[in-house]
């Protein structure tokens, strides 16, 4: 599959519109960027970046190893990749689906496949959950009777830092079952969200919201998916990565290495070492992801001025803040957050 049977696909071009310079792999999953020939293409999301969706297409599009803290949710549309996840190889068929825990190291790897791969925030996944049905009572899903619901319960009471971790959830496609039509109305599920992100018009939110809730009713539908909850106990780097990340988390990424050391009790490099092992940034870039998140979070939910929101994430000028903010996320604060509220 090449760039040229993409553009002949009406369903797939929302995808991949316009060119953009090449940025790191974390803001290339989180804005929606999908990477061809060296270079990145990314969605037309105006100020959001919660509902990114991206195309990666092996051999031609591929985002490589990344971590973000958003949820992910992929869709094998094409092709039987292998998705390495955390080091470990998960082969893949066709309508199989895998939704995401956070700051988990993984990239798509193989030839000639096609992945549909949506961003999302723990929010975006229960309100879809509110309206999703269980088919066998119509009515919404009872917690014990729900995948997505346990794996999002089982986070929320222990994060992703805890000794046993819920790395993924496996929606295996049960072949025997996809050939009436179920496989084809999955596919139009993606495509849809797809043009409401492009599109973004009038009630988009909640036509978002619409079409997830459905996606999670059909893969939840066990005579369609076996489900798969894998877990996984955490190596002893990979915690002290998982420590670094719960720093990052209490303090909204303004810690020093210095900090971080005195309150892990490892080095300096060698927490460096882990933290590029396991995500491929550098602290400066981590504490950079988690201050730009918090930023993001002040914008949108308090009525807190620019200047005071600087002051807070401990920047020396409204000017640098600003420019770390644009950097980052494409606009200016006061442009995302007037975004956010006409939305």
């Amino acid at each position: 599959m090449n760039i040229d049977q993409i553009a002949e696909n009406s369903s797939l071009r929302p995808l991949i519109p316009s060119r953009v310079e090449p940025g790191t792999d974390e803001e290339a999953c989180i804005n929606g960027e999908a990477r061809y020939g060296g270079e990145f293409f990314r969605i037309n999301l105006s100020n959001l970046h919660q509902r990114a969706s991206y195309v990666e297409i092996g051999g031609e599009y591929d985002i490589g190893l990344h971590t973000h803290s958003y949820y992910e949710l992929n869709y094998i549309y094409d092709g039987h990749p292998t998705n390495e996840i955390n080091g470990k190889p998960y082969p893949c068929a066709p309508g199989d689906l895998f939704l995401m825990n956070t700051h988990l190291s993984h990239q798509f790897v193989g030839d000639d496949f096609y992945v549909v791969s949506i961003t999302l925030s723990r929010e975006d996944i229960l309100s879809a959950m509110r309206y999703a049905q269980d088919w066998r009572t119509h009515r919404p899903f009872e917690p014990e009777k729900s995948p997505i619901l346990y794996f999002m319960q089982f986070n929320a009471a222990d994060g992703p830092y805890s000794a046993i971790e819920h790395s993924h959830l496996l929606f295996q496609a049960v072949p025997s079952a996809h050939g009436d039509g179920f496989g084809d109305w999955l596919r139009s599920c993606f495509d849809r969200y797809a043009q409401i992100l492009t599109e973004l018009g009038p009630g988009w939110r909640f036509d978002l919201m619409g079409i997830l809730s459905r996606i999670f009713t059909g893969i939840q539908d066990t005579r369609y998916f076996d489900c798969i909850d894998v877990t996984e106990t955490p190596s002893k780097t990979r915690q002290l990565y998982y420590d670094v990340l719960r720093q990052m988390e209490l303090t909204h990424g303004n810690v020093t290495r210095a900090e971080l050391a005195a309150r892990l009790f490892y080095s300096e490099n060698h927490i460096a070492d882990v933290v590029r092992d396991h995500c491929g940034l550098t602290i400066q870039q981590l504490k950079r992801s988690f201050l730009m998140e918090e930023a993001k979070r002040l914008l949108r939910d308090t009525g807190a001025t620019v200047e005071e929101i600087s002051e807070r994430l401990g920047f020396s000028s409204k000017s640098g803040f600003y420019h770390s903010f644009k950097e980052y996320f494409g606009c200016t604060p006061a442009q995302y957050r007037s975004g956010q509220m006409r939305a």
